[in-house]
């Protein structure tokens, strides 16, 4: 069994967090819990990797498609779905995950569906009676 993560530090407004790939979902959810602000660095469990930016990469990739399987339904298309295992907070959370990504390695997980896109960034009302049924 692994032992549970180190505690995420800040060094000159940089991050380093520390993951476990078994519990990536769980860990990254609990990281950024907090008010991770600046560039993050990733160090995960039982690995010798440098993080120039690859490994932070590697990271939300994993973390994405677990949390997918995990907390989404649809195929190509995937919808957020309330559970007992995620709390209100943890929406949010997932939203920064998704901010922080994006901001700094140019990722963005492509499963998301259009309409959970346009309400979560826009508005619900641009969501079309149309665009639903699609």
């Amino acid at each position: 069994m692994l032992a549970p993560p180190l505690p995420e530090i800040s060094i000159d407004g940089d991050w380093i967090i520390h993951v476990r790939r078994p519990f990536i979902v769980e860990d990254m959810l609990k990281v950024f819990r907090n008010n991770v602000t600046g560039m993050v660095k990733v160090d995960i469990a039982g690995e010798n990797a440098v993080d120039s930016g690859g490994v932070f990469r590697d990271v939300l990739s994993e973390f994405w498609e677990k949390c997918f399987q995990k907390h989404f339904e649809g195929e190509d298309e995937c919808v957020l779905v309330p559970s007992p295992q995620l709390s209100p907070d943890d929406f949010s959370t997932i939203g920064k995950i998704l901010l922080v990504g994006y901001e700094q390695q140019g990722f963005f997980p492509i499963r998301f569906s259009r309409v959970l896109l346009i309400c979560a960034m826009f508005s619900r009302d641009l969501v079309s009676n149309d665009l639903l049924l699609e």
